[in-house]
């Protein structure tokens, strides 16, 4: 039998907490911390592009429409690592969408290590509301 020391418990989330990139590719991971539940998940997004944002306002550099074939290419999206955040004891399939907070990182080893930022971020800012 494993024995638990206090040293070994953390008041943070550690990147300890938090499972591989590769496990995240195929599922999403919940965890918790004190009051605050989380969750990270692969996510596509719409990319960023100028075209996306409306810069051109649906014309090309000559000012004239785009042509229905350009209009009809499927949308580029990115890869990312969305988090959500919520408080609360419910799991994230029954607590309302509304009551989570979502970022969303580079879906990266380093999206994972700002995802661990992140959370702690918010467990400060959470604390700080309680006192």
């Amino acid at each position: 039998m494993a024995v638990i020391k206090p040293d070994m418990i953390s008041d943070k989330v550690t990147r300890k907490d938090m499972l591989p990139l590769s496990f995240l590719k195929m599922s999403p991971y919940t965890g918790s911390k004190r009051n605050m539940n989380y969750k990270l998940a692969k996510t596509e997004v719409p990319a960023e592009t100028e075209a996306a944002a409306g810069a051109d306002g649906g014309k090309d550099a000559a000012g004239q429409g785009t042509a229905p074939e350009q209009e009809q290419k499927e949308p580029e999206t990115r890869t990312v690592l969305r988090v959500l955040t919520w408080f609360g004891p419910y799991a994230s399939d029954a607590t309302d969408p509304s009551e989570m907070e979502t970022a969303d990182m580079e879906f990266s080893d380093a999206g994972i290590d700002a995802a661990v930022e992140y959370l702690n971020r918010k467990l400060e800012e959470a604390e700080k509301i309680e006192t």
